[in-house]
């Protein structure tokens, strides 16, 4: 008898296939942890339901957030969803207090047991797992399990379990997606969080702790690889910004209620990194900027935790100079005593840009996105999207159309209390180029957007075009080629400076605004076709009179073609601004009184001492 006891001891402890159901694993001492009560760590997997269904910790992933609504769904455009995941989420956000409590009604037990039984058949998909959707589902079902323990069969409980561990794993070997925001999201979702999720929920089992271990790997690898060491992602992945933010922040509460987080340190520095970024590449109503469609904007609740976990006191006070004291909570006047970062900021290796004259939500924002040949771009102004989409460009030289194809490169990017400035050159082969220019005057409050043409010799003609937002409409003068951007009360002067003031003039192009879309062109014979706009940001200012001229550029008492060097100046009620910009090889030249040798001069001018104060100078 004594050898036969003896036996069976062994047979617990003896090790099994991971290929075996964990049902099966689960008769087996080795399958769990010192966490685990003593009867369940004797093999008895009905034990540890029952167990599961009276257990107190750990808590919910909404109290370690402090969360009134469910975090699961930050970021997230829920609608957007599948109806089972939209199940899942809503049976995550229920009222029921910590994980596990088992106090749900009959009628709702009944909804998690079906919402569950059609997670476990799409779980079994070929195409599920790189599905957001499905990720979002895996994530929710994995925070009901210890819920569920006392609403489903064991069966069907041990199978969702079983299911979602392999998940886990599968997804873990895959390589990092980096070129598209939703397969970024989602295998940060399977491959990290529903990991680390198992380990925080299930600490009594074994193959949970092993999952966490190699989603801390991930984990630093992500935090590496998505971002460019100053919390900013790539632009084929930025429109997952917010629901990657929720993913880590939910992370970072989880990590710290267990016994070994999953966070190294430089991975929580970058973390913090992307709490900035998140915060300055939104918008006053809260959406991100590049949103993607399957995402939404903060909630207090995510912004709180997000500032808290991750955050310091200057994006803090950044937070509640854009949205008020009432979103970021206990962390309410942070501005008195510590500074709000720069607003702004520009990377190459992202190929993004973001052009911003503040915090406030009276502030405008320009964001760039310069990874498509049709450069994106998002304008705000106030609260109002003024553009959105692909700033997109027709060429032609000599009546012959110009493929437009390449990559562009950032040449120039200058950021001060004055002026945010980003140049790009797109090189179009045969000596043809474009170059871009885009300058947010931060106190002056105007926009410069400028693309230059240059081709050999010929006659060229350029037509750009950008996508106006929701209820912005375009109402142009009668005489004068100039109009006015409107949304509501709020009005925005837009200067075609290049182009002759008078209708009555049909040299040179035209500004048009049709289909919600503005339209401008410039058509000249030479080797550069300048096609810029001013547009006045002070919606008072842009109801009064305005005017404007191309200037004569003379070097040594020459007057130089547009070909070599340009000026502008534009007038809008008593402010007046020069603009000059060298087309060709530099030289000592004047233009309205001044003096330059530089690449690129703007400046606020003043009539009555004939001085510029200069707000940005390119020397070149």
């Amino acid at each position: 008898m004594a050898a036969t006891l003896e036996t069976n001891k062994k047979a617990k402890k003896a090790a099994i296939s991971a290929d075996a159901p964990l049902a099966e694993q689960a008769t087996r001492t080795a399958f769990w942890t010192a966490d685990a009560p003593s009867k369940v760590r004797n093999g008895d997997a009905d034990a540890f339901l029952a167990y599961l269904a009276g257990r107190k910790r750990p808590v919910s992933v909404a109290a370690l957030c402090r969360a009134a609504d469910t975090p699961l769904a930050w970021g997230l455009a829920v609608v957007e969803f599948p109806a089972a995941t939209q199940e899942l989420i809503a049976l995550a956000g229920l009222n029921v207090g910590p994980a596990g409590k088992g106090s749900l009604k009959p009628k709702t037990q009944r909804r998690l047991a079906d919402a569950l039984a059609t997670w476990l058949d799409w779980s079994g998909e070929a195409a599920a797992r790189g599905d957001l959707g499905f990720a979002v589902a895996s994530l929710a079902a994995a925070h009901l399990l210890p819920l569920a323990a006392a609403a489903t069969p064991p069966a069907q409980w041990w199978s969702c379990l079983d299911a979602l561990t392999r998940q886990a794993a599968s997804a873990g070997d895959d390589p990092l997606a980096t070129t598209a925001a939703a397969s970024m999201l989602a295998q940060q979702l399977l491959a990290i969080e529903l990991p680390v999720t198992l380990a925080y929920l299930f600490p009594e089992i074994a193959v949970a702790t092993d999952l966490r271990r190699r989603a801390a790997d991930r984990l630093a690898e992500a935090t590496e690889e998505l971002l460019n060491g100053e919390g900013l992602p790539h632009a084929a992945t930025i429109g997952g910004l917010l629901p990657l933010v929720a993913c880590w922040t939910r992370l970072a509460a989880t990590g710290s209620a267990m016994k070994k987080s999953p966070w190294t340190k430089r991975a929580a520095n970058q973390y913090g990194w992307l709490v900035r970024q998140a915060v300055r590449w939104s918008t006053p109503g809260g959406r991100p900027l590049f949103g993607d469609p399957a995402t939404s904007g903060w909630s207090a609740d995510f912004l709180q935790a997000a500032l808290r976990l991750g955050g310091d006191r200057g994006d803090a006070a950044a937070a509640e100079e854009t949205w008020g004291r009432g979103w970021v909570g206990k962390l309410a006047g942070a501005g008195k005593t510590h500074e709000t970062p720069d607003p702004s900021d520009s990377c190459e290796w992202s190929q993004l840009s973001l052009l911003r004259t503040g915090w406030s939500s009276k502030d405008a924002s320009v964001a760039v996105d310069s990874s498509g040949v049709q450069l994106r771009i998002e304008a705000i102004f106030g609260k109002q999207q003024a553009f959105c989409g692909q700033w997109r460009i027709e060429l032609a030289v000599d009546g012959q159309p110009v493929p437009v194809t390449g990559t562009w490169e950032e040449t120039c990017w200058f950021s001060d209390a004055d002026v945010d400035f980003l140049e790009l050159s797109l090189e179009l082969g045969q000596g043809r180029r474009i170059d871009r220019q885009i300058m947010l005057a931060r106190e002056q409050r105007f926009l410069w957007l400028a693309d230059y043409f240059v081709a050999p010799a010929g006659e060229l003609r350029y037509v750009g075009s950008l996508p106006l937002g929701p209820n912005v409409r375009w109402e142009p003068e009668r005489d004068t080629r100039d109009g006015l951007l409107c949304s509501g009360d709020a009005k925005y002067r837009v200067l075609p400076v290049a182009l002759a003031e008078w209708r009555t003039d049909p040299r040179g192009g035209e500004l048009t605004g049709d289909a919600g879309t503005l339209r401008w062109s410039a058509t000249r014979t030479g080797t550069t076709a300048t096609a810029p706009l001013v547009i006045d940001l002070h919606p008072a200012r842009s109801l009064k009179p305005c005017t404007w001229r191309q200037l004569t550029v003379a070097e040594l008492l020459e007057i130089k073609s547009p070909d070599d060097a340009v000026a502008f100046r534009a007038q809008s009620g008593k402010d007046q601004w020069l603009v000059y910009r060298s087309n060709g090889p530099r030289g000592n030249r004047t233009f309205m009184g001044q003096n330059t040798s530089s690449e690129f001069v703007a400046g606020r001018f003043c009539p009555e001492s004939g001085l510029l104060d200069e707000l940005v100078e390119i020397e070149g």
